[in-house]
């Protein structure tokens, strides 16, 4: 919407609502690791953030930051069994 009221059918109003739902894919996969979720509820969350195109350096880094080091070795492992 513009700033008198109208609405600018030229831009896209799918950006909001797409990188919202991106940082709630990589929060639910951080809470999965760690609630210790099953690999099976893990494994679509990374490819739904690897389909966004998040890098796997991101995603680690988040982990890595959040959760330690055996998180990330625990999503890597889940990775390989893919």
């Amino acid at each position: 919407m513009n700033n008198n009221g109208t609405f600018d059918s030229s831009k896209s109003d799918f950006s909001i609502p797409d990188t919202l739902w991106s940082a709630t894919l990589l929060d639910m996969l951080v809470d999965a690791l760690r609630y210790e979720y099953t690999d099976e509820k893990v494994r679509p969350l990374v490819n739904g953030l690897f389909y966004k195109q998040f890098s796997s350096r991101y995603i680690f880094a988040r982990i890595r930051a959040e959760l330690g080091d055996a998180a990330c070795e625990r999503l890597k492992a889940i990775l390989v069994g893919t």
